[in-house]
């Protein structure tokens, strides 16, 4: 059965001239639960792609959801929030290091798999690093919305042995926001829009 895939992304890499894809499957499914990556194989999104799917969770005790993804010259990342199969709580960040190059020739789909079991990590979104020199892929979350910070967590060290170095910084700004509810502005009325998260 093809993947009940959902929560797409896109991004352009233009420095290697290819589009990169990814999403969630199987919500709730347990050991299905995946992550998909696909990377064009031209600089035409219309064209051929290198598609992937692994698996999210190897226990089966979660699924992902919220897949984001950025990149940076030696790896593509995907993070994603997890959550367990059973109650359907939060429990940790997984984020799946690729190697970039491997997906680009169609070899293989290696990975590493690094976790944010501090109970502070949710929604950990890497960079799209439009700087082709630099070794370092940054994260960022929203770690306290009242009083205005994000964390700053990066992804550091060679292919294959990827380092998760977190609580790297809390930039801070004067002017705090609400987690959720109808805070949007909307021009020409003073209702506010329900931004959905």
């Amino acid at each position: 059965a093809p993947p009940d895939a959902f929560d797409p992304r896109v991004l352009y890499d233009p420095f290697e001239n290819r589009w990169i894809t990814s999403a969630a499957a199987f919500p709730d499914a347990g050991s299905s639960s995946s992550i998909l990556i696909g990377v064009s194989q031209t600089s035409d999104p219309t064209g051929n792609w290198n598609l992937f799917r692994v698996t999210a969770d190897e226990t089966g005790f979660l699924f992902a959801d919220y897949p984001t993804v950025g990149f940076n010259k030696n790896w593509i990342a995907v993070s994603a929030n997890m959550f367990d199969t059973v109650f359907d709580s939060f429990f940790q960040v997984n984020i799946f290091a690729f190697d970039k190059q491997a997906l680009y020739a169609n070899t293989s789909s290696r990975h590493t798999l690094l976790t944010d079991t501090s109970g502070f990590g949710f929604t950990l979104v890497p960079a799209e690093t439009y700087d082709n020199t630099l070794e370092t892929l940054y994260l960022v979350d929203d770690y306290d919305d009242f009083a205005g910070q994000l964390r700053i967590n990066t992804l550091t060290g060679s292919i294959g042995r990827e380092v998760l170095t977190l609580n790297v910084a809390f930039p801070t700004t004067k002017e705090p926001w609400l987690p959720a509810g109808d805070f949007a502005p909307q021009l020409g009325s003073e209702e506010k829009i329900d931004s959905g998260d």
